[in-house]
């Protein structure tokens, strides 16, 4: 008597055999098509992101060179300098130069706060005399010395950074 055989024993191989084989390929689909997709986004996106990369670029070059002109202002008048009134005293530091320690650390908040005063910062002109102001940052800092500036001070320079000030001569 002939013994029935299912229709994957006649072609060789079993039900589990069979499975194993489409899982394989159905993974080896699944990877080679996600390699190729991609491949494909990676092709489109990589030329945008340089795009955007390199105009950052191009603009931290022009911050820093705003950022430089100051520093080479405030060093063009140094040996005339004993003191900067600044509220970015870094480039007091970078220029080696020295500002009153009432000014020194200001922070975002005691200035907004409003603890320390507008006769705060006058008194601070009048104790030291800065011959150079550079402002950058706090504009009620301009508001309360503005006045006095346009008194006591000439403008020298000023970018989107900030604005540079000299003391008149008397």
């Amino acid at each position: 008597m002939p013994t029935l055989r299912n229709n994957n024993q006649q072609e060789g191989g079993t039900n589990s055999e069979l499975s194993n084989f489409n899982q394989n390929q159905i993974k080896k689909l699944t990877l080679s098509g996600f390699a190729a997709g991609a491949l494909i986004f990676s092709t489109f996106v990589a030329p945008i992101k340089l795009g955007i990369i390199q105009l950052e670029n191009h603009r931290y070059i022009e911050q820093g060179k705003d950022n430089v002109e100051f520093v080479n202002i405030m060093l063009h008048y140094k040996k005339t300098t004993q003191w900067v009134f600044t509220d970015c005293p870094i480039y007091a530091f970078y220029s080696s130069l020295r500002v009153p320690p009432e000014i020194a650390v200001l922070s975002h908040i005691r200035i907004e706060s409003k603890t320390i005063t507008r006769e705060q910062f006058l008194s601070v002109f009048e104790n030291y005399h800065p011959e150079q102001v550079l402002l950058c940052k706090s504009k009620t800092i301009r508001g309360y010395i503005n006045s006095y500036l346009n008194e006591h001070y000439l403008k020298i320079y000023e970018n989107h950074v900030g604005t540079h000030y000299l003391l008149k001569k008397t």
